[in-house]
C-alpha cells in the first residue's frame, strides 16, 4: 500500500480532520518513494504535515538512485555508485530532453548491470543545484515508458502530459487515465471536491495531446493499487513503436 495514496484517500474522506491535524504536524521530515510525487499530492502533503516533502527515486535492482536535497528541486544522482543516462532509440538525448532512463551499476558484481533499461522516463538536468553539491542531476522522473499515450499517428506522449492536464482541472483530486487497446482513453475520478463536467475533462485531455481522441469519464469510490501495492496513474494497453519520440 502506498502511503501517499492512502493519505489522499484518508484526507478525501475527512478521516484526517482539523481536530487531529495538530498531532500529525509533529513531522520534521517527510520522504516519498515508490510512486511519482505529482504537484497536487505534494501540495496536499505539505498542507497536511506543514513539511515540504523530499522525494527519492529508486528501484529493486539498484536501490536508491537519486534523491532531492532540502532545496526540493532536481534529484541528485548517486554517481559514486552508478551512471544514469537518458536514451531515445538507443542514443543519448541532450540534457533537458526526455528519454528512457538506463543505468550502469559499479557494485553489482554477481550480475553486472550495464545500461540496464529501467522502463522509466526521465530528464537529465544540465545545471547544478543551488545547494552546492556537485552530483549530476535528474530533473524529473515522468512515468513509465509502457504507460505512454500513443496516438493513431504513432506519436507518443509521456504520462506527464496527461497528469499535468488533469491537475489543472478544478475539482479533480484523484484520477487514473487508462488508454484501451483501441486507442480510446478512460479517465477514472475519485473523491472529487466537486464533480467536474465531463466535457471539461475531455477537453483537457485533447488539448494536452493536440488531437481529438475518444475520452470516457467515470466516477469511482476508490482507485485501487496494482497487485504490487503501487498505484499507476496512467496505464496504456497500446504498444509504442520502438522507443518512439516522446512529445513534450
Amino acid at each position: 500500500m502506498s502511503l501517499v495514496r492512502e493519505l489522499l484517500r484518508l484526507r478525501s474522506q475527512q478521516w484526517i480532520s482539523r481536530q487531529n491535524i495538530e498531532a500529525i504536524q509533529l513531522a520534521k521530515l517527510l520522504v516519498s518513494a515508490a510512486e511519482i510525487l505529482d504537484s497536487d499530492t505534494r501540495s496536499l502533503l505539505r498542507d497536511t504535515f506543514s513539511v515540504e516533502p523530499i522525494d527519492f527515486y529508486g528501484s529493486m535492482e539498484f536501490g536508491w538512485i537519486a534523491w532531492q536535497c532540502p532545496e526540493r528541486g532536481a534529484f541528485h544522482i548517486n554517481s559514486d555508485c552508478l551512471v544514469v543516462e537518458c536514451l531515445r532509440d538507443g542514443e543519448p538525448v541532450a540534457p533537458g530532453e526526455e528519454g528512457e532512463i538506463v543505468i550502469t551499476s559499479f557494485h553489482s558484481d554477481a550480475a553486472p548491470l550495464i545500461r540496464y533499461a529501467t522502463g522509466d522516463l526521465g530528464v537529465l538536468h544540465p545545471g547544478w543545484c543551488q545547494c552546492g553539491r556537485s552530483l549530476p542531476l535528474l530533473c524529473t522522473v515522468s512515468g513509465r515508458l509502457a504507460d505512454c499515450i500513443v496516438l493513431p499517428s504513432g506519436k507518443t506522449f509521456s504520462p506527464y502530459f496527461v497528469t499535468c492536464a488533469l491537475n489543472h482541472v478544478p475539482g479533480v483530486r484523484q484520477f487514473q487515465v487508462i488508454q484501451e487497446a483501441d486507442g480510446s482513453i478512460r479517465v477514472r475520478l475519485a473523491h472529487c471536491e466537486k464533480r467536474p463536467e465531463t466535457d471539461t475533462v475531455s477537453r483537457a485531455i485533447c488539448q494536452a495531446l493536440g488531437a481529438e481522441v475518444c475520452v470516457v469519464v467515470e466516477h469511482a469510490d476508490r482507485l485501487p493499487p496494482e497487485p504490487n501495492g503501487k498505484f499507476r496513474v496512467v496505464k496504456s494497453f497500446v504498444e509504442p513503436v520502438g522507443s518512439g519520440v516522446v512529445a513534450r
